[in-house]
């Protein structure tokens, strides 16, 4: 059981404001954090791990309190047991694929960087079973630097994975891929939580990445959680009161005699539409948001062409 509560005064980068959340996850869970840019989501997988601190509160994980400001607790990251995957893998380009595997093993240890022929039997078929299950045996001895996008991805789960982590945290793990790579990963990386049995919290703001994985979402706006439940509960809910919801990308802000003008990236269309002066406060282009209608009359022309 994962149990977080905690605040931090929070700067994005439109306003400041305080990050007030106060949420649990339970063991074996697939929790997501979703909401648009800015909302709090990376901050608080960093507070999780260590790596930010949180103004008070407490963060325990099973029986080990992990923080907590009123008894002056805050363990290094280093003794948090979190496998954390960020968003541009942060893979040690000077080591082949195993290299970096096996140095989360006894990173995790406190070893330090060791080489194969000194690695015990049981941690050498502990690195064998992640290779595999990562579907990296091939590439074992390779670098990053030849390494695609997706493969490089398996290696950041794979290292994460390596430091059997009491939770695994993810920060937009998909963000770098292509459609058809993203939805290979999917299906990998849930395989991969069902293998070791992990407790995971994810962050995203992208639909799809909820639907096809989450068992839980935590729905985030500026620092405050305003909705958990079931992915359905959340999103259809949402859909019922303004018709439809979609996720969309600011390509362009423009202004004409009259209104603010958005040029938006929606699925593979590209649309134009007109926005309030306070809707339009604080945007910017190539963030993205979520767009609402209420009219909604869809009709299938036919079939995407493979």
């Amino acid at each position: 059981m994962i149990e977080v509560s905690v605040k931090k005064k929070f700067r994005n980068v439109h306003q400041d404001f305080f990050l007030n959340v106060d949420f649990e996850v339970k063991n074996r869970e697939f929790m997501f954090l979703f909401g648009e840019s800015g909302a709090g989501k990376t901050t608080i997988l960093r507070m999780i791990a260590g790596l930010e601190t949180p103004d008070s509160g407490m963060i325990r994980v099973d029986s080990e309190v992990w923080y907590d400001s009123s008894r002056k607790i805050n363990l290094t990251p280093q003794k948090r047991k979190t496998g954390f995957v960020f968003q541009d893998y942060a893979l040690f380009d000077n080591m082949t694929v195993r290299q970096n595997i096996e140095y989360a093993v006894h990173g995790r240890s406190g070893q330090g960087k060791s080489s194969h022929a000194g690695l015990g039997k049981d941690k050498k078929e502990f690195i064998a079973s992640i290779l595999l299950a990562t579907g990296l045996e091939e590439l074992a001895f390779q670098f990053p630097c030849n390494l695609s996008g997706g493969q490089m991805q398996r290696v950041a789960f794979a290292r994460a994975i390596a430091r059997r982590p009491s939770v695994f945290l993810l920060d937009e793990p998909f963000s770098s891929l292509d459609l058809d790579s993203r939805n290979k990963m999917h299906e990998e990386l849930k395989q991969n939580i069902r293998d070791f049995s992990l407790t995971t919290i994810l962050v995203t703001h992208d639909y799809s990445d909820v639907f096809k994985m989450a068992d839980r979402v935590i729905l985030l706006k500026k620092g405050e959680i305003i909705d958990t439940g079931k992915p359905s509960e959340i999103f259809l809910a949402e859909s019922r009161e303004n018709q439809f919801v979609l996720q969309a990308e600011i390509l362009e802000i423009s202004r004409n005699e009259s209104a603010n003008i958005f040029t938006l990236l929606i699925g593979g269309n590209v649309i134009k539409i007109s926005v309030s002066e306070s809707e339009a406060k604080g945007r910017s282009a190539g963030e993205t948001i979520m767009v609402a209608s209420r009219t909604f009359h869809p009709v299938i022309v036919g079939r995407e062409k493979s």
